[in-house]
Parts: C-alpha cells; structure tokens; sequence
C-alpha cells in the first residue's frame, strides 16, 4: 500500500502469511512474539511500536505512523498476552489497578524499551520506545552528546532531548 513503510535497504524482509498477511504474532510462546515485533521495529529503523486491540502492530517510521507490513490486525486475547509476557510482575499489578503502567525492557544485545500499557476504549494496548543509546558506548561519546544537548538548548529554550544510557 502507498502509506506503508518502505523497507530499509538492509531490513530483512517480513514473512507474509495466508492471503499476504502473517499472523500478528508468532506460533511461538507470548513473549517470542512480542519479542519479534521489538525486533522488527530495530530492524526498520523504526521509533517506536504500537499495539492496540482490532489494529495490525503500527511503527513510528520517519514521523509517520504505519502499519507493519504484512502483518494482521491483533486479536483482544492477543494482544494481552504478547504485552504481559513481557510486564513485570510489579507492572502487572499496577496495571489491574489503575490500567496503565511504564516500564523499561531490554533484550539482550539488541535495545532497550521504554513500555507503556494502557486500556483504552478497545482493550489493552502498548506503545514501546526505542531507548537511545548503545550497550558500552564510552563515556566520552556520551559526555558529547548531552554537551551537545545543552548547546542546542541554550540556542532554544523549547529543544527537550531525552537521551538515555546504559552499560
């Protein structure tokens, strides 16, 4: 479709499913699935992921929000299992209480993922970040850029720049 994501020249290409489109998760456990859709938003360069009950999982791509190519809209159960099989237990019961709640996920050699679960309307739904940064990035490289940062800051005082680190 002329509003979906072009892929990345070096993304590898997403399997399609009967009728075009693959299963919006996976055949293996929750968490294998979720994991490949946070996979799948590294691998086009993507911001950030959205998974919303009835939508097909959406990247943030360039500003513009689209969906996953080939992927089909997300069942209700679905959709609570691919985002709890990554909450953790804490989370979980703060989501029961006031539905909605934020946490940090990582997988290993990969990224890092700020998370939020919510219930809207529809059923739950999440919306995961890319943390900026990279595992052993040296201090330096750091220390540039919130240097930077602040400099692009005193220039604007409306510039806001999350940037996170970690080891």
């Amino acid at each position: 479709p002329p509003d979906a994501p072009q892929r990345p020249p070096d993304a590898p290409r997403l399997p399609p499913g009967a009728h075009g489109a693959a299963p919006a998760v996976s055949t293996g456990s929750p968490r294998e699935g979720m994991e490949a859709l946070l996979r799948a938003l590294v691998e086009w360069k993507a911001s950030d992921l959205h998974l919303s009950t009835g939508a097909p999982p959406l990247l943030r791509h360039d500003g513009e929000i689209r969906p996953l190519p080939d992927r089909a809209p997300l069942a209700r159960a679905d959709t609570e299992s691919l985002l709890m099989s990554i909450a953790p237990p804490p989370n979980r019961e703060e989501f029961e209480r006031r539905h909605d709640t934020d946490f940090a996920y990582e997988i290993a050699g990969l990224a890092r993922f700020r998370c939020n679960l919510f219930l809207d309307r529809l059923g739950i739904g999440g919306v995961f970040n890319l943390i900026v940064g990279f595992p052993g990035e040296p201090p330096e490289s750091v220390n540039a850029t919130l240097e930077m940062a602040r400099q692009l800051r005193s220039m604007s005082p409306s510039f806001e720049i999350a940037i996170f680190y970690y080891k």
